[in-house]
């Protein structure tokens, strides 16, 4: 036990604490992605989806609780990190002035919060909210989940937090899953390799594929297409 203590005290453990629970997180991000981008395929499928993740009832309230419990290990870890850095360096981590530092390595102490910001209204709106007519109606049709999503996409503040807050989290990645390899030493920080552009790539597609979903929804309620896409 003791020496599992010392491992976690030690910067080296940290590190790697903040990069194993990262890449859990960066799972299941990409699995609710997927789920996410069904709403492209219209009501029935998406509802069907948001169905069954509901059905399974203690197992997804203990998928939750893990979920949350990864959240909290690699928020604290990485703070543990933060002060431990200031403290070393008697100044706040990431303020280095180094121009060789990209601008996701320099955001990573703000985009953080504002990700956690936004997953709690993301919870308080679609996950600990049920539905009802008054916010799950599209045109005239109870679409339960998908008319929460829709509406509530569809309004310009919510759309632009939306947006606002996956471009934050696509940014926070395209230097995390980097930050993973050079924690357990297969790349440093001086040459990652192509370990960057898979870090950045990835970044991109989780902001662009999230960012795309209150886009659609308002190109097709401003364009005449809903109809469409209701049938």
């Amino acid at each position: 036990m003791s020496t599992f203590k010392t491992y976690l005290n030690s910067s080296i453990g940290k590190k790697q604490v903040v990069a194993v629970s990262g890449v859990a997180l960066v799972i299941f991000i990409i699995l609710h992605l997927i789920g996410n981008l069904l709403i492209f395929k219209g009501p029935e499928l998406f509802n069907t989806y948001a169905h069954a993740l509901h059905s399974m009832g203690r197992l997804l309230q203990v998928m939750e609780i893990g979920l949350f419990l990864t959240f909290s290990v690699h928020i604290i870890f990485t703070i543990a990190l933060i002060i431990e850095n200031k403290n070393a360096r008697g100044r706040a981590y990431a303020v280095t002035k180094n121009k060789n530092r990209s601008f996701a390595t320099q955001t990573m102490r703000y985009t953080g919060p504002l990700v956690l910001f936004f997953l709690i209204l993301h919870l308080l709106d679609f996950t600990w909210s049920a539905p009802w007519p008054k916010t799950s109606i599209v045109n005239g049709q109870d679409l339960a989940t998908y008319g929460m999503v829709f509406n509530a996409l569809l309004n310009p503040m919510r759309a632009v937090v939306y947006i606002a807050a996956v471009c934050s989290l696509g940014f926070h990645l395209s230097h995390g899953v980097q930050s993973v390899f050079q924690s357990f030493g297969v790349v440093s920080a001086s040459r990652p390799g192509p370990i960057r552009t898979i870090s950045k790539g990835l970044g991109y597609i989780i902001a662009i594929g999230f960012s795309s979903i209150p886009l659609y929804i308002n190109y097709i309620h401003y364009s005449g297409a809903l109809l469409c896409h209701l049938q």
